[in-house]
């Protein structure tokens, strides 16, 4: 890393996430309270899936940019060296190995520097210097209940899946000529909201055989692609919809003569195994567009099974998901 590459990450304005995360030269302190904190969220990156801290960003104060990259803001490399850095690092416990620290010089004054920690996933749950085990979500760290503690811990025995999701809004057009071919094609357009699903495997174990359900509040789903009555139920008074996933693949084996085109032939479904390390896209649903932007306090929930792992539960909320605006 050099400074150039600090300076990237300002001015293409990239956000935190799970696997990045920006603290401003304040957040370094000799305090007990300031290295307790250090601790706190090293830790959580090794006990989520691992990611990079950089100590010399500082995010903007404004709330709707909160964890937006607003400047350099420079640590004085005299003052909190790389190696006082590391020793309060090393109070967490079990000590987390492989840890990279990365010193990056900056031209704003001579003893200025940033920080750029890269922190591996862990196989052992990782306790901070309060005692306390942490991990990441929607960009902080927060207390793990005792479940995520004992599945950190199998994370060397068996699969450990999370599952995640993007937001596609695109514009589609539909051509249609009811009136036959003398006639000009009509073009429709509308606006299409895509849920995609992808089953991360976060643990070093092959996943061979996955399966699980996603949970969507019936309000963001259009009313042509509700559920069937049998596949709603509620979770915390809100109705939602009830999915199946899986990582069942078909290869198509060849096509079918139709007078409007080939059709493909499908083979007999089979599990294609998610990779450690690796995430595999596995279903997506269709919301609608408007309920999505508008309701944005609501939550996804998902459930998955693997192997003979035990059952993995989480949520997001859907304010927090990735949206890849097309349109």
């Amino acid at each position: 890393m050099t400074q150039a590459d600090l300076e990237h990450l300002i001015s293409d304005s990239v956000e935190e996430s799970l696997t990045l995360d920006y603290k401003a030269a304040d957040s370094l302190g000799k305090t007990d309270g300031k290295k307790r904190e250090i601790t706190k969220d090293v830790s959580a990156f090794a006990n989520s899936a691992g990611g990079r801290i950089i100590y010399g960003i500082k995010e903007y104060d404004d709330p709707n940019r909160r964890h937006l990259p607003e400047r350099l803001d420079p640590v004085n490399g005299r003052e909190f060296t790389k190696e006082w850095l590391e020793q309060v690092i090393a109070g967490i416990r079990p000590r987390i190995t492989n840890i990279v620290i990365t010193p990056v010089r900056l031209d704003s004054g001579e003893l200025d520097v940033a920080y750029v920690v890269d922190v591996p996933q862990a196989t052992t749950a990782h306790q901070a210097a309060d005692f306390r085990y942490y991990r990441r979500y929607n960009f902080e760290s927060v207390p793990l209940h005792d479940h995520e503690i004992r599945d950190i811990n199998s994370r060397s025995e068996h699969p450990l899946l999370e599952v995640g999701f993007r937001i596609v809004l695109e514009t589609v057009e539909v051509r249609s000529n009811p009136l036959g071919p003398s006639y000009r094609n009509r073009t429709a357009r509308y606006e299409s909201c895509r849920l995609l699903i992808a089953v991360h495997n976060a643990g070093t174990r092959l996943a061979r055989y996955v399966s699980g359900f996603i949970y969507v509040p019936l309000e963001l789903i259009r009313e042509a692609d509700l559920p069937h009555r049998d596949d709603q139920d509620e979770i915390d008074g809100v109705a939602v919809g009830k999915f199946t996933i899986d990582n069942t693949t078909r290869d198509v084996v060849g096509t079918d003569k139709n007078p409007l085109g080939p059709t493909p032939i499908y083979g007999p479904s089979w599990y294609s195994p998610i990779h450690p390390g690796t995430a595999r896209r596995v279903d997506q649903i269709i919301l609608d567009p408007e309920a999505v932007t508008h309701r944005s306090e609501l939550s996804l929930s998902w459930s998955v099974f693997a192997d003979s792992a035990p059952e993995r539960k989480g949520s997001q909320r859907v304010v927090t998901i990735a949206v890849d605006d097309r349109r």
